[in-house]
């Protein structure tokens, strides 16, 4: 058989992580449960709960077997998927050393375990880039509705009064008195106005 890239680098993979899930169908209806897993050879061993019955269905089927760091918080993420027919064995001490002490308890019963062999013969391997962080929040920042978020910067400009220009009227200009003219200037000429008006009447 010719090298697979993506076979070798699939079981290159799995190591990494302890646990994957394990899918088929029973009774016509699918399903699916954690497993404890290790890579022999170009085969995957499995570990699940005798108690479940789950083993009874998957063995001498085919069955979807499937891994990742999906939940590692990581900004790369990759799953690994294979499918195969599932067998029942026998794991050696060899094996049983390497997938290491037994769960105390499942569903609160006693933890017994079932062995199965699952030959690959289609692999998937996936990868994602870019992922963000588990609380939402992008890798460069909080991310609001529109992207990430802008902070404003000082708050000198709020206010015209802060800057040392008058504040804008509601038409955009500023308002006070119109350019060019002193404050004092407007009620003057007034003033003069009634004073000749005095001098003519008498």
């Amino acid at each position: 058989m010719p090298p697979d890239p993506e076979r070798e680098e699939a079981l290159a993979l799995l190591p990494s992580i302890r646990y994957g899930r394990v899918a088929m169908s029973k009774h016509a209806l699918p399903f699916v449960t954690v497993a404890r897993h290790l890579v022999d050879g170009e085969s995957v061993l499995i570990r699940i709960h005798r108690g479940f019955d789950y083993h009874s269905a998957l063995a001498g089927n085919v069955v979807a077997f499937e891994a990742g760091n999906v939940e590692s918080g990581a900004s790369e993420v990759w799953s690994v998927q294979f499918v195969g027919q599932a067998r029942l064995i026998e794991p050696t001490e060899e094996q049983l050393e390497r997938f290491g002490p037994l769960t105390e308890r499942a569903d609160g019963q006693r933890f017994d375990p079932a062995y199965l062999r699952i030959d690959p013969e289609f692999v998937t391997v996936h990868r994602l880039s870019g992922v963000p962080g588990p609380t939402g929040r992008s890798r460069h920042g909080p991310v609001g509705p529109h992207g990430p978020a802008q902070h404003s910067r000082s708050s000198g400009h709020s206010s015209g009064r802060a800057s040392g220009q008058a504040p804008s009227s509601p038409s955009g200009q500023a308002s006070g008195p119109p350019s060019g003219h002193a404050p004092g200037q407007a009620s003057d000429k007034t003033s003069g106005q009634s004073q000749n008006a005095d001098r003519t009447a008498s």
